[in-house]
């Protein structure tokens, strides 16, 4: 045997295992982010915020759904998504806080905690002013000489990025497409006359 045979043979033992299939990674990062909520009447909570769309609704209503599996994206605060139990599809339901901005739950919490008063008592507009100086902040520091630690933090933030966009991903390429009513112009009566004024 060779030198180049024996060293071949060798690497062969240290090989590393082949990568796990790309279904089974995309169900991992999928399950990461999947709890379990009970259904209300007007859809389902989740850190702090109601979320609900017709088409759940509808379904809720026809199976008497008592709890639904719910994923989520960490960086959208905005939707999420519930397992249909039938189909095994997922429907997006949209929070019902009208003008909160869709930012990740971590920055959620942060506002929370820098709002003056209960939570549960805040509206929409509290979510943008409070966000609105965050990002003000944000942009004072980020003039500043960065350091290794915000290096470091900056790292780890792009990480956590692409890992959120893996997941939005995944989340839009399962759920079922929405559907709009629609309004066919044929089928509109067309010998519609309008009653008479009366006279005075």
């Amino acid at each position: 045997m060779s030198i180049k045979d024996a060293m071949d043979s060798e690497l062969k033992r240290f090989m590393p295992p082949p990568p796990p299939p790309l279904a089974q990674v995309q169900r991992l990062v999928l399950q990461k982010n999947r709890v379990t909520r009970k259904v209300q009447h007007y859809g389902i909570d989740f850190e702090g915020f109601q979320y609900h769309s017709y088409e759940f609704a509808s379904l809720a209503r026809e199976r008497f759904l008592k709890e639904v599996d719910v994923l989520f994206n960490p960086s959208q605060c905005g939707s999420v998504y519930v397992v249909n139990p039938l189909t095994r599809e997922l429907i997006k339901l949209h929070c019902k806080m009208l003008g909160v901005p869709d930012v990740s739950f971590e920055i959620v919490k942060e506002i929370r905690k820098r709002y003056k008063g209960s939570s549960s008592e805040m509206t929409g507009h509290d979510y943008q002013r409070i966000y609105a100086s965050m990002l003000n902040d944000f942009h004072k520091d980020s003039r500043r000489p960065r350091k290794v630690k915000d290096n470091n933090q900056a790292g780890r933030k792009q990480s956590k990025q692409a890992f959120d966009a893996e997941v939005k991903a995944q989340l839009e390429k399962l759920s079922s497409p929405r559907v709009e009513p629609t309004i066919n112009v044929q089928d509109m009566d067309d010998d519609f006359v309008p009653a008479p004024r009366a006279r005075k």
